[in-house]
């Protein structure tokens, strides 16, 4: 699991896995034409928020718009955004369950090894725009 990996290792996957996810949200919200509108905000908890919105596709797109929640969260450094859920489905969760699942059958050394690959996939996908 990852309470027995090194500093190093963890670090590695908190900066890999933040690269993959800053640039699948640049692709998706951003990329080439789609438009946000934020629908709403609620209180989750006292220190936790969740702000609703739509994404519409691309006008040339036959995508439909895509449901995105913020999961937002208040403490002494700020507000920060601590999940991301699609058509409800969270980004972490998903990650989470992805990841154990590695570093149960290759090990750790393998879960940094692919999501160096995702990242240099992702960069060549953002480079022929997204």
């Amino acid at each position: 699991t990852l309470f027995r990996s090194s500093t190093e290792q963890i670090t590695q996957i908190n900066s890999l896995l933040r690269t993959i996810i800053r640039t699948n949200l640049a692709c998706k919200m951003f990329g080439t034409g789609p438009r946000i509108t934020w629908l709403s905000e609620e209180t989750a908890s006292p220190n936790t928020y969740i702000v609703k919105s739509v994404i519409a596709p691309r006008t040339d797109s036959s995508e439909e718009p895509l449901n995105v929640d913020y999961v937002i969260r208040w403490d002494a450094s700020g507000y920060r955004v601590v999940d991301v859920l699609f058509e409800d489905v969270s980004t972490v969760r998903s990650y989470r369950s992805q990841f154990s699942r590695i570093i149960h059958k290759e090990g750790i050394p393998a879960l940094i090894n692919k999501l160096r690959e995702k990242v240099k996939r992702l960069s060549i996908e953002e480079s022929d725009g997204c």
